[in-house]
């Protein structure tokens, strides 16, 4: 488990995530929500090409690889999980930031947006 106060404060709120139903289990379902969630959580013990094959079928997502099955289990009452992402609310966010050390995917930056009409130079 993590001893930072960052990490510590996010699992605290893990029970809250239930009860909230903010959890989103499965890769069909995580594939079918990806626009409803904040961001994805992936256990350090899943296999190398299901990590690759997730990053890649959740590209603008955010994505935290930390825990085990079995820490995810026992914080969050699911046995064999490996994959869950976390549907968009403020406190899917306030968890998110306590799991920020972890991050192995942001979202690519905004490109700014082009301004419609500059103005064509002055002749005189």
């Amino acid at each position: 488990m993590g001893n930072s106060a960052g990490i510590l404060g996010a699992e605290r709120l893990f029970p809250f995530a239930i009860k909230a139903r903010l959890l989103v289990v499965g890769r069909q379902r995580l594939q079918h929500d990806r626009k409803k969630l904040q961001f994805l959580l992936l256990t350090t013990d899943i296999s190398e090409n299901s990590r690759r094959e997730m990053l890649k079928g959740v590209a603008p997502l955010p994505v935290v690889q930390h825990y085990t099955s079995a820490e995810v289990e026992k914080l969050l009452q699911l046995k064999g999980t490996k994959v869950l992402g976390f549907r968009q609310s403020p406190l899917s966010r306030t968890i998110f930031e306590g799991l920020q050390e972890f991050v192995i995917q942001t979202p690519p930056p905004l490109d700014p947006v082009p301004d419609p009409d500059p103005l064509p130079p002055e002749v005189s």
